[in-house]
């Protein structure tokens, strides 16, 4: 499984059907998915969402795809799993969309099992798309 070309493939998409520029596109790469890259943890995620909430403007679209593994704890509450192990749950992404949510349109497309799990964010207006187990 090679994640990285998956979001290679969106990123094509999103320049080549859908308008967005290149540079407007930010794709990041496991250190250990073949070649360089670093530790994408879920306080690196959790960050990069406060930034965009800093910098975003009314009509903004920000599109968050991940390609990874979902899991769900002992509780049953369904996560992502980034490369340290750590979780990110959907309401780890409440307080961003909730701040975002009049001024910026945003779409999650969650490529993981059990990425169903993150329908919880829908009411959001958050369009989600996920391959699920």
């Amino acid at each position: 499984m090679n994640t990285y070309l998956d979001g290679v493939k969106i990123k094509e998409l999103l320049i080549n059907s859908y308008g967005f520029k290149a540079e407007d596109i930010e794709l990041w790469k496991e250190a250990n998915d073949g070649g360089p890259g670093f530790l994408i943890d879920a306080a690196k995620i959790r960050e990069k969402l406060c930034q965009l909430i800093e910098i975003s403007q009314p009509g903004d679209t920000l599109i968050f795809y991940f390609s990874g593994h979902g899991d769900y704890d002992e509780e049953w509450h369904i996560h992502l799993v980034t490369a340290n192990g750590y979780a990110l749950y959907g309401y780890d992404f409440q307080a961003s969309l909730d701040s975002m949510a009049d001024r910026v349109k945003t779409t999650f497309i969650i490529d993981s099992c059990y990425g169903g799990g993150f329908m919880e964010l829908a009411h959001h207006k958050v369009v989600l798309y996920a391959s699920s187990k």
